[in-house]
């Protein structure tokens, strides 16, 4: 049965297999063999001679797609609705987080010069910066007056930089004049504290006992 179609039908995943070689083994090792044509293939059908597609030199039908399914265990994944998000990616994540600055360029200089972020793109005005995990911001020209930043203002209110040694971490930064807002505390075994960047954006550095599941 097609993916598409056990969805529409509310089949569970436990029905659904992944590469039926039994069935489609023999049509694709016939198709590299060259034992038949594009017009006599291994199903016992006539097809149109451009129904077949090369694949590292493998000659292989359009209708063998539709026994391409996914095998999932039952207990763990038995509707589409759980396995729409797994298979189809829509939404994969974060890219970048938007900062506004009224110097977009030194803002970006102070990310690289005090947190490890690299400049990987600019244009207009317009500056992103990248941490060694591959976490971005982008930095945009502000318009206006910034308004007073308070902890738990409603809103984004912090980022929150992951550290390995955070003694070393703390002290780096407190050596090059950052300005803590909070001594070092810990809370569930992970280590925090407070700071704000150049702009007066709230950041805190976190050492975590465990990841985060």
């Amino acid at each position: 049965m097609p993916l598409s179609q056990a969805c529409r039908e509310g089949e569970s995943f436990e029905n659904i297999r992944l590469f039926d070689i039994r069935e489609v083994g023999q049509q694709l090792f016939d198709g590299a063999a060259g034992r038949h044509g594009p017009d006599d293939h291994a199903d016992g059908h006539a097809h149109a001679p451009d129904a077949w597609l090369p694949a590292h030199d493998l000659g292989i039908h359009r209708d063998a797609v539709e026994l391409l399914h996914v095998d999932y265990d039952s207990a763990a994944m038995t509707s589409c609705a759980k396995s729409s998000a797994t298979i189809l990616v829509m939404f994969k994540g974060l890219e970048h987080t938007g900062i506004a600055s009224p110097n977009p360029r030194n803002l970006a200089q102070w990310y690289v010069d005090h947190l490890d972020f690299v400049v990987n793109f600019e244009y207009d005005g317009n500056y992103f910066v990248k941490a060694a995990n591959g976490a971005m911001l982008e930095i945009i020209p502000s318009e206006g007056e910034r308004p007073e930043q308070k902890m738990k203002d409603p809103g984004l209110r912090h980022l929150a930089i992951l550290v390995d040694d955070f003694d070393a971490a703390h002290d780096r930064l407190r050596k090059a004049g950052v300005r803590f807002l909070t001594e070092p505390v810990n809370v569930k075994g992970n280590r925090l504290v407070f700071f704000p960047d150049c702009d007066g954006n709230l950041l805190h550095l976190v050492q975590r006992e465990k990841p985060l599941p």
